[in-house]
């Protein structure tokens, strides 16, 4: 499957193995693997034989208007909403039962 993330997007697996790459950063994902893409990002995933389940959480972040004048410029250096990483939690059963 082939998508391209419409704004920035997390994708928990619950269940199921697969391959995943956004934006030719590979991942191997199992269960309860987190993912993060920027708006935009190329998202291509492989699923095992078993398939997958997923959970999407999109959003789009801004800053509040007024605000600290040097987070606007953090963030014109350093835009961690665009950025692509992938980990496994310390503590998934928790986030899943908060995304449920």
């Amino acid at each position: 499957m082939k998508y391209k993330f419409p704004t920035s997007t997390f994708v928990l697996n619950i269940q199921g193995d697969a391959g995943v790459t956004i934006e030719n950063q590979k991942y191997e994902v199992s269960r309860f693997y987190i993912f993060h893409g920027g708006k935009g990002s190329k998202f291509v995933i492989q699923a095992g034989e078993s398939g997958l389940r997923l959970y999407y959480l999109m959003y789009k972040a801004t800053l509040p208007s007024g605000g600290r004048n040097d987070l606007g410029r953090l963030m014109e250096h350093i835009n961690p909403f665009q950025m692509n990483y992938g980990f496994t939690p310390d503590m998934p059963t928790i986030l899943y039962e908060q995304l449920k």
